[in-house]
């Protein structure tokens, strides 16, 4: 195969000032969703929303930047044809800072918000991951809005379908705590 191998959906954050803030208002031990994917090309390679920019980034460099909370593999539809016909609509889009805004707020103001702000050329994290899962097949999330969802609400959902019943995700990573507080919650 030519396309994109081993692709996982993973959750991270950083000890910058925006991650601390997304991770105080979501509540959340995360505030970046990405996928991974090998390449033949290039390797282990990150592709995510930026606040510059929807880029791939070599995962090497990308773990010296930030920290994984928690991966999982994609273990329904393929997501592979997804990335090839997805990838060049987004690689290069500007970050929706409005849209990320937002998705934090959700909490507070919730169904008021959908479709208020809809900016279509711009892509946050969490949005841009769910479109692809979404676009690739995965049921388990079609009904999420994309330009709402946060990525603690993606991680809550992946993290969820992966305890209980592991036909679209499987754990692959997660930092104990984490893992032990989802564990708790989803089967106490």
């Amino acid at each position: 195969m030519c396309g994109p191998t081993d692709i996982t959906v993973g959750f991270s954050t950083t000890n910058k000032l925006v991650s601390r803030f997304i991770r105080w208002v979501t509540r959340s031990p995360v505030s970046h969703a990405f996928l991974v994917f090998d390449t033949p090309t290039f390797g282990r390679v990150v592709m995510q929303a930026e606040a510059w920019a929807y880029e791939v980034r070599p995962w090497s460099l990308w773990q010296q930047q930030n920290t994984l909370v928690a991966e999982f593999e994609t273990t329904g539809p393929d997501v592979a044809p997804t990335i090839l016909e997805l990838a060049p609509q987004y690689l290069g889009r500007k970050y929706d800072w409005k849209g990320a805004l937002l998705a934090g707020l959700w909490r507070w103001f919730g169904r008021w918000i959908r479709g208020r702000f809809n900016t279509p050329y711009r892509l946050m994290c969490s949005e841009a991951t769910l479109r692809i899962l979404q676009h690739a097949g995965y049921s388990s999330v079609g009904h999420f809005d994309a330009e709402v969802t946060s990525p603690k609400r993606l991680l809550d959902r992946v993290f969820e379908m992966a305890l209980r019943y592991a036909n679209e995700f499987r754990l692959k990573y997660a930092l104990p705590a984490v893992r032990q507080k989802y564990e708790k919650r989803l089967t106490g």
